[in-house]
């Protein structure tokens, strides 16, 4: 995981870890985010949480992704994560298509 890319990676690691994100990680994530989406649109909100999740994380320039992960916490129920998400959205993405649809949402949940 991330935790340990941070903590405990040797150099070489890190450095084999970053070259390989930058070469796929935009693939990756666009797989991962496919998957979320369906699992999201079947109503499978653990599952899309956990591959919108790892979509944003090899490509955190998806507002989409962000949108989605956000609305995964929401329908899930858990309006806390839900609202970081959202805040996280109008914060790195304030022009995004999504801004307007984040602000609304919040709105709603009174965050």
């Amino acid at each position: 995981g991330q935790d340990f890319v941070d903590q405990s990676a040797s150099v070489e690691f890190v450095e084999l870890y970053e070259y390989l994100q930058a070469s796929i990680g935009g693939s990756v994530s666009e797989v991962y985010y496919e998957s979320g989406l369906e699992a999201y649109n079947q109503g499978d909100y653990q599952s899309a949480i956990r591959d919108l999740e790892k979509a944003y994380q090899y490509d955190a320039g998806g507002d989409d992704v962000l949108y989605y992960l956000a609305l995964a916490h929401y329908d899930s129920g858990d309006i806390a994560g839900a609202s970081e998400l959202f805040h996280e959205l109008l914060n790195v993405f304030p022009e995004s298509t999504f801004a307007d649809k984040a602000r609304q949402r919040l709105e709603e949940i009174g965050y």
